[in-house]
């Protein structure tokens, strides 16, 4: 299964950021529902902070992120990421990856910074996690243990769309939607990929709903174009509150799973942990962007206060900045959408 979701769609300043997770569990046929996966590592997975009680807490990235502590500054254990980092890391390390800065977890999962020089760093990453890193090791034990063989973490990935790169999209689009598509699209093949190394599986990409529309035929086509032949996509529900697909995708070898079932549900991060994990890559991704946006300007303008790029607290920041953004910067900084 592959969840897939994004963060920082609406924002005028700071990169797109959409997160993707593959789990593999043993014994899910084509024609079942969809395992509840918070079920099936409970042990060691907790759907929210509260009551998780040491789990790795696996949920929709907005109500992870810790608002106001100390400015983004690590106080008495507590930073605003802390979830997030926890969460992720934990995630990775069950996967056999450690990385020790922001550098090393993006590569991690598959990305890289956004090429404006607001975005390199000082030549040093920084440090993740802030706050207890130590325990990482028992963190991925425990979710080993959870599984029991049953749930296998296959990839976690990331892809942040800079500015720039929206910008373009855009023009050469038929509006801002297709940034967010593009992004998916990879993700997608990434999956098909992913899905010929792990031959007799039934394949299953969820994702959630774009914007309020209902039908996603073309879409799913989009998706998967470029595999060998045309795509064939089955509409099996299409309504308010879900649309599900069956996409055939010809020349690829049956027991890698030439069907795939395709879903946009609304509130999918509350109903498919891969897309919630996707969740959390995805805001960690571009929460650590932000944070080399705003250390990097904050050094340049005096009192210069973090932004989080949304409209009106970045329209607050465009003004402050004033001259000190340059014609180049205002093209490959702000979006145009």
């Amino acid at each position: 299964m592959c969840g897939i979701d994004e963060a920082g769609y609406g924002p005028l300043l700071g990169p797109l950021s959409v997160g993707a997770a593959v789990v593999s569990v043993r014994d899910w046929e084509e024609g079942m529902p969809a395992p509840d996966l918070w079920k099936e590592l409970a042990s060691g997975v907790a759907p929210g902070v509260k009551g998780a009680n040491g789990r790795v807490v696996i949920a929709d990235s907005k109500a992870l992120k810790l608002q106001g502590i100390g400015g983004g500054k690590a106080v008495a254990g507590r930073h605003p990421l802390m979830h997030l980092e926890r969460g992720v890391l934990a995630w990775l390390a069950w996967m056999g990856q450690r990385p020790v800065d922001d550098d090393g977890l993006l590569e991690c999962l598959g990305t890289w910074w956004p090429p404006h020089r607001c975005y390199e760093g000082s030549g040093e990453g920084r440090k993740v996690p802030l706050v207890g890193g130590d325990g990482l090791g028992i963190l991925a034990n425990s979710l080993k243990a959870a599984s029991g063989g049953r749930v296998v973490p296959v990839g976690l990935r990331c892809r942040l769309m800079g500015e720039a790169e929206f910008n373009r999209v855009v023009r050469e689009s038929s509006g801002k939607g297709a940034t967010t598509l593009v992004a998916i699209r990879e993700h997608a093949q990434w999956f098909m990929e992913l899905a010929r190394a792990h031959k007799g599986h039934h394949l299953r990409l969820v994702c959630d709903r774009l914007g309020g529309r209902e039908k996603y035929g073309d879409i799913v086509e989009y998706l998967f174009a470029g595999e060998a032949g045309g795509v064939e996509v089955r509409a099996l529900e299409e309504g308010p509150e879900r649309s599900r697909y069956v996409a055939r995708v010809p020349g690829a070898d049956r027991e890698c799973g030439c069907e795939v079932g395709v879903v946009f549900e609304v509130g999918s991060e509350k109903a498919y942990l891969p897309i919630a994990l996707a969740s959390m890559a995805a805001k960690l991704c571009r929460e650590l962007s932000m944070e080399r946006f705003n250390g990097w300007w904050g050094k340049r303008v005096k009192g210069l206060k973090p932004t989080a790029g949304y409209w009106q607290d970045a329209q607050r920041w465009l003004k402050v900045v004033g001259r000190e953004l340059s014609a180049s910067d205002k093209r490959e900084l702000v979006r145009i959408a």
